[in-house]
């Protein structure tokens, strides 16, 4: 019995920040990830809801609405409901979950928000990597997101160019009366196929083929960090994994940490990327 309460407290922080990172979780997809049945899975969204989670359904996915307020997944964890007993193990000090997330002013996510809800145009003062402030003028907000623990707005330039911009660098934001039409199209494309902040709903994906040893395998198969992949696996416990990308930043980052534990097989430019980053390095 202690054994099921320790996997399903585990399963249940797992699940909050995957939540809170912006996923939409099916329950055969939450089912898959933590290995249950799908009854068991059908009630893991409705325990965080009865600890006090805003956890929404729209077309089978789970989902949550982001509270005003909260800078980070564990400051959620900490204003759940105490009333349900296996959350309130969430809180205690025998779990340890590693959160670093990126700290913003909650008065940045407010009004860009409001200005995404209500299709407002935005005028931006940015501080570029150079330390140089630049006016970003009648941007059209699309989406906040977080990736690997940094919050970037996802949006259209004054030229209509699908850009991504660092929240923490808008020194200034100011709300406009112009609205903006949007296709809802885009943030599906976003929600169902984004990796990280690379990826492009704009630009034609193509499709990458990675030799994974066994130990890069068993990393795969436990935490599953693609959306989408086809993974084939050899009776030496390695693998070939396949999937879809936009932009080469989007996997090259987990290619060099994988090293040497795993190999480009296609496309040759995703390749030659790879060793000419480890000559620099070299």
């Amino acid at each position: 019995m202690k054994t099921n309460s320790s996997k399903l407290v585990k399963n249940l922080l797992d699940l909050i920040q995957r939540f809170y990172n912006g996923e939409k979780l099916t329950s055969k997809k939450i089912a898959e990830l933590y290995d249950v049945n799908l009854r068991t899975a059908q009630r893991y969204p409705n325990y965080l809801k009865d600890g006090g989670m805003d956890i929404r359904k729209d077309k089978n996915q789970f989902y949550l609405k982001m509270p005003v307020g909260i800078e980070n997944a564990l400051e959620m964890i900490k204003q759940l409901n105490v009333s349900l007993p296996v959350i309130n193990q969430l809180k205690t000090s025998i779990y340890y979950s590693k959160l670093d997330l990126e700290k913003v002013d909650l008065y940045k996510f407010e009004i860009l928000e409001d200005a995404i809800k209500e299709k407002k145009q935005l005028n931006i003062i940015y501080k570029e990597f150079d330390k140089k402030e630049s006016k970003l003028t009648n941007i059209k907000p699309l989406k906040i997101v977080n990736f690997e623990g940094f919050w970037y707005l996802l949006a259209f330039n004054y030229k209509n160019e699908y850009r991504r911009y660092h929240i923490n660098s808008m020194i200034n934001i100011k709300t406009l009366k112009e609205n903006f039409d949007l296709d809802e199209s885009i943030l599906a494309k976003i929600n169902e196929n984004a990796l990280n902040i690379w990826y492009n709903p704009f630009k034609k994906p193509y499709l990458v083929e990675l030799f994974l040893d066994e130990v890069a395998t068993v990393y795969i198969k436990r935490l599953n960090p693609f959306k989408r992949y086809v993974l084939k696996e050899e009776k030496d416990g390695s693998s070939i994994i396949t999937l879809q990308i936009t932009d080469e930043m989007e996997i090259l980052p987990f290619i060099l940490r994988w090293i040497p534990h795993i190999k480009v097989l296609s496309p040759k430019h995703l390749k030659q990327s790879v060793l000419n980053q480890v000559k620099q390095y070299l």
